[in-house]
């Protein structure tokens, strides 16, 4: 494999820079991915034995910050079903 730089190529490859190249190749950015809020909130659920509050759940999503108006929207959009990719 031979990677063109600047006016070089550069046809030897160490093991870190084969590494990179199949982690590239591997992911696939079009596939859906669990969000910052969604994988929170199951980690709530999973301390919890899958029941909680909507107040304990913004408070796993949102950790020593002050109340919002959108952080009960945000989670509770999270959570709706279809949304995360395990679910």
């Amino acid at each position: 494999m031979n990677m063109q730089l600047g006016n070089r190529t550069r046809t030897e490859w160490g093991p870190r820079q084969r590494a990179l190249v199949r982690a590239r190749a591997r992911f696939n950015a079009a596939l859906p991915r669990e969000g910052r809020i969604a994988h929170q909130s199951r980690r709530c659920l999973l301390a919890r034995q899958g029941v909680a509050s909507l107040r304990e759940l913004r408070e796993w999503c949102y950790p020593s910050r002050e109340r919002r108006h959108w952080h009960i929207r945000q989670t509770t959009r999270a959570n709706a079903p279809g949304r995360a990719a395990g679910s």
